[in-house]
């Protein structure tokens, strides 16, 4: 056979295939493998530049613009929402809270507990397990409360607006239990103190020297 009379089946093997002919082979292998040299699908790249988009729009919107509230702000949001709904929960429960309600209280035996607990837990230390404002013989920061004198008045309304409030003197007085311990709790409290007290009782109203 003439060199010109070549196998058929050897010619086609020869040659190349068409550019066309489908993915080709990336010139690298890694571990006996290699790669196609595919291009992506349009629906991944649409899918990709459309989230680039939208990173772009929301991170303006949330930390430039302020289109959004930060976790921070909802948390916030949050726990005013809940001191609501337990202040429309005590008022509910316990109507009015003005002095004929506190003094009614103060002789409620689960009152007085609760706030004999909590009083331990955020008063004593400073007025004294026994109310006297003394421990051991040395004298403590706070006042006696288990007498008839009262700096800010004797009333329990008056009491109740300085536990949650804070005492009018800001550098040396005592700091707003309000914020930290709620008035649910701080009710319980003053019921605890004025049933160490009788209703109708004189008040000295005393200065702070």
């Amino acid at each position: 056979m003439s060199d010109s009379q070549q196998n058929p089946q050897e010619e086609t093997s020869n040659q190349k295939p068409p550019a066309d002919s489908g993915p080709e082979l990336r010139d690298h292998v890694f571990d006996g493998i290699q790669e196609y040299d595919n291009k992506l699908p349009n629906w991944w790249l649409w899918t990709f530049y459309i989230m680039v988009v939208f990173y772009v729009i929301y991170w303006m919107m949330y930390y430039q613009g302020g289109g959004f509230k930060s976790n921070e702000v909802k948390v916030e949001m949050g726990m005013e929402r809940i001191a609501q709904i337990k202040a429309a929960a005590i008022e509910d429960s316990l109507g009015v809270v003005d002095n004929v309600k506190l003094w009614e209280l103060s002789r409620d035996e689960k009152f007085v507990n609760d706030g004999k607990v909590q009083f331990m837990q955020t008063c004593s230390a400073c007025h004294g397990d026994d109310l006297t404002a003394m421990r051991a013989g040395i004298k403590l920061p706070g006042v006696p409360l288990d007498d008839n004198a009262w700096l800010y008045g004797g009333q329990p309304e008056d009491v109740m607006k300085i536990i949650v409030d804070g005492s009018p003197d800001k550098k040396s007085g005592m700091q707003a239990w309000g914020p930290v311990i709620g008035e649910d709790k701080i009710i319980r409290v003053v019921a605890f103190l004025m049933s160490h007290h009788e209703e109708g009782a004189p008040v000295e109203i005393i200065t702070k020297d």
